[in-house]
């Protein structure tokens, strides 16, 4: 079957809080027949969802479809020139390093041995005097064993050096090829995943297709840049995002956009079931499922008896009596602990000899003895008795692993019936979630065991593997696993989760422009669009606990969109002053921003108390307490400046505060608009011209028992 491999085009990206969507685009050449086609679309990315692959058509003639979508994997070699630069500088250091350690051992030894050589001085009989030791060559082996130690250590010496700059060169390589772009794979094998998709329709002219998948390994997190005026009294806020991917592909001039809300969460639809009184009933199995044939065991009855005639042609061995009725086992010699795989290999032995006359035909009606042939006439006696039948059935039930989820495997005595309705035998025919997946499955051969002549996923042929000298499973793991690595990376600075700044909403953010993202697993930094925003400079004291005055810009957001939390650089006037913590902001919502200290602006703050009696006959106790204040604008523009103070307050009913008089007078200030409420405060909001001063006082009374005093003393503020 055609099967075209069609190049693609990553266009856009959608990153969640945890995990993005791609999309892909493939040109589809002109279809010749309207007959169902298959086709495949390469440049997916290893670390891609196999079950999240979608695919559709955008562009094309009328009932043109994608019937069915999959993902595969197809190992190829790489060629010299195809390996990345980085890659190829990392084995020749590696390969250096080896060739040095290799030189060094062998050196190492041939020390040993110089060092081993030491004059053996020749012993003399019993009853004779000693020998005259060669004294001249004791000294020149002793001069010859320095001569050459010195030479191999100086060897040594050079040795260690270059090993040190060896793996020096070695770690720099590995360094910059964690560093770079997982997009650069630097096996000698590669391994690709590629969509197949089946497609059904009238044909046409050319058409598009649309793939969409889910990767791990993504994850973005909002930035700011706040650029002011040197008076602050206009500006504008650009909306930024800090993206960091592993995918194991770049993202190269695609359409980002980025969303609050969590992809990787669960969306299955709930099922609401029906609660009964009475006898417990098993639950019944999902929908679309068939239990297997009938008689299933008996398709293979007569390849089974071919073999035995085969094995039957066969000289019999020399000690073994020729007329001697032999049964299945023994002809293909298992024993009590033979497996299912040296059946097979038995069955491939016996299918290689050559046919000779076929066996008789399988009876209908009564299921034959499995794997059991009559042999013809003139042949060695080969038949067993019923009972010698029952025990190679039985030894083929014990070599073959049952399963309890699967129903495909199980043998005719274990097929429920209708007496035999329980719990049971409904446990039994739950399949797998495999083993719905229809377009995945394969009709197993008869050298497989108890599978053979049943559906399984293609997954669990061993026929149907990728490939049998690549790791395939284990080169898809490893990308997903570095993917994955990038959800636990630290956050950057004064940055929150997005679903903890989101809240119970979700938003989408979509960037004006082309962008280019490495898959390095790093932040990168991308300019999504200007916020609508109006920017209002305000400043603001509280003398009682701080006599500065500080400088915050009040930003109202008039975008139909949430501000999250996260880092804001502000600018002043074309410097950078700092950066600040940006607080979440609800749609046509309002914050501030803090940016220090205001020295242009001067609060001086004074506080009078006087305690006396009051009441009936003296009774009770009243501390009255004064505050003024006095503010002086420095700056060369006007400032609007918000005095904040604070009465007591008081749940106890003996206890009494009233406010007098307050010039000019303050209102109540609760502090709820940022996060924080404080009951009991009140604030003064005035603007001040250049060089302008003013004062303001207020006062209040706290009332109290005569015989009681306040913790911590009566005076306030």
């Amino acid at each position: 079957m055609d099967r075209p491999v069609l190049p693609s085009t990553l266009q856009a990206v959608t990153v969640y809080a945890s995990g993005a969507v791609c999309t892909r685009r493939a040109r589809l050449p002109r279809l010749d027949q309207p007959s169902p086609r298959l086709v495949r679309v390469s440049g997916l990315p290893l670390s891609a969802i196999a079950t999240s692959l979608r695919a559709r058509v955008a562009e094309s003639p009328p009932g043109l479809r994608v019937t069915d979508a999959r993902i595969f994997y197809e190992a190829q070699p790489v060629l010299e020139a195809d390996l990345p630069a980085a890659h190829r500088a990392l084995e020749q250091a590696d390969a250096v390093l080896a060739e040095l350690a290799h030189r060094r051992a062998f050196l190492d030894e041939e020390v040993k041995s110089i060092q081993a050589l030491e004059p053996i001085y020749p012993k003399s009989k019993a009853g004779q005097p000693p020998r005259i030791a060669a004294v001249g060559t004791i000294l020149d082996l002793a001069d010859l064993v320095e001569g050459e130690l010195a030479r191999l250590q100086a060897e040594q010496l050079r040795l260690a050096a270059e090993l040190r700059d060896a793996q020096e060169a070695l770690e720099l390589a590995r360094q910059r090829v964690d560093e770079g772009s997982s997009a650069e794979r630097g096996q000698r094998t590669r391994v690709e995943a590629l969509a197949e998709l089946t497609l059904s329709g009238a044909s046409g002219d050319e058409a598009e297709l649309v793939l969409e998948y889910l990767v791990p390994g993504a994850r973005w997190a909002p930035a700011y840049q706040l650029v002011l005026d040197g008076a602050l009294s206009t500006g504008t806020l650009v909306l930024r995002a800090s993206v960091a991917q592993r995918t194991g592909e770049d993202w190269k001039g695609v359409a980002l956009s980025l969303s609050t809300a969590d992809l990787l969460q669960r969306n299955e639809v709930p099922e609401l079931r029906s609660l009964r009184i009475g006898r417990a009933q098993p639950t019944p199995p999902r929908s679309g499922w068939r239990d297997p044939p009938a008689g299933l065991t008996e398709l293979f009855s007569g390849y089974d008896g071919a073999l035995i005639h085969r094995a039957s042609l066969r000289p019999p061995h020399p000690a073994s009596p020729p007329a001697q009725p032999v049964g299945f086992s023994e002809v293909f010699d298992l024993g009590e602990d033979a497996d299912s795989e040296k059946l097979v290999e038995s069955w491939s032995e016996a299918a290689a000899a050559p046919v000779c006359e076929p066996p008789p035909p399988a009876s209908s009606r009564a299921p034959p003895a499995p794997m059991m042939a009559a042999a013809p006439a003139g042949a060695p006696a080969l038949m067993a008795k019923r009972s010698r039948a029952a025990s190679v059935k039985k030894e083929m039930a014990r070599n073959t692993k049952p399963s309890a989820m699967r129903a495909d495997a199980m043998s005719p005595e274990e097929e429920p019936g209708p007496a035999g309705a329980g719990a049971g035998a409904q446990d039994a025919i739950a399949p797998e979630e495999s083993l719905l997946d229809y377009a995945n499955l394969v009709l197993e051969g008869p050298e497989v065991g108890a599978r053979r002549g049943k559906l399984s996923p293609a997954s669990a042929n061993p026929q149907t593997e990728v490939s049998s000298l690549v790791r395939v499973r284990e080169r898809v793991a490893a990308a997903q696993a570095a993917a994955c690595a990038v959800v636990s990376a630290p956050l950057p600075s004064h940055v929150e989760p997005i679903r903890r700044s989101a809240g119970s909403y979700d938003y989408r953010y979509d960037a004006g422009h082309p962008v280019d993202l490495l898959s390095d697993g790093d932040w990168h930094t991308v300019t999504l669009f200007e916020a609508d925003v109006r920017v209002t400079p305000e400043y603001v004291a509280v003398p009682a606990v701080d006599p500065h005055a500080y400088r915050t810009v009040k930003i109202e957001n008039r975008s139909p969109h949430a501000l999250l939390a996260g880092p804001a650089d502000v600018l002043a006037g074309g410097a950078y002053l700092l950066t600040v913590p940006f607080r979440t902001l609800p749609p046509f919502g309002s914050g501030r921003v803090g940016m220090g200290v205001e020295e242009g602006i001067r609060i001086a703050r004074n506080t009078r108390f006087e305690e006396g009696s009051g009441g009936l006959l003296a009774g009770s106790t009243v501390l009255t307490h004064a505050v003024e204040l006095e503010v002086a604008n420095r700056l060369t523009h006007p400032a609007s400046i918000e005095l904040r103070e604070r009465i007591p307050v008081t749940s106890e009913k003996e206890i009494q505060v009233e406010e007098r008089a307050s010039d000019p007078r303050w209102e109540p200030f609760a502090q709820e608009e940022e996060g924080k409420p404080s009951p009991g405060g009140r604030r003064w909001r005035v603007v001040l011209a250049a060089g302008e001063s003013k004062k303001f006082s207020a006062a209040y009374t706290v009332r109290i028992p005569a015989n009681k005093m306040l913790s911590g003393g009566n005076r306030r503020g």
